[in-house]
């Protein structure tokens, strides 16, 4: 998006824009949001393949203890309860 002096014309949908010294006020808002928008993509795609990982790592873990307290209750006073895993 270009920034200069003409690049705020009067539209038919928006109305007058305001003027802040050379630049267009809703120009440079929309710029403001597009980049908003660009880094919050950006940080979600960082983040959310992490988030899953570490989520499965945990989910793991946790059925893991249940299933192995579960199986020593189930299986008390086998002889096989000894051996080493």
């Amino acid at each position: 998006m270009n920034l200069t002096r003409n690049s705020c014309e009067h539209n038919k949908n928006v109305g007058t824009v305001a003027r802040s010294g050379d630049f267009c006020v809703a120009a440079a808002a929309a710029t403001l949001w597009t980049m908003a928008g660009a880094i919050a993509i950006v940080v979600v795609l960082l983040i959310f393949p992490s988030l899953v990982l570490m989520s499965g790592g945990v989910a793991s873990a946790i059925v893991g203890f249940v299933l192995q307290r579960d199986g020593e209750i189930r299986h008390e006073g086998s002889e096989l309860l000894g051996l080493d895993d």
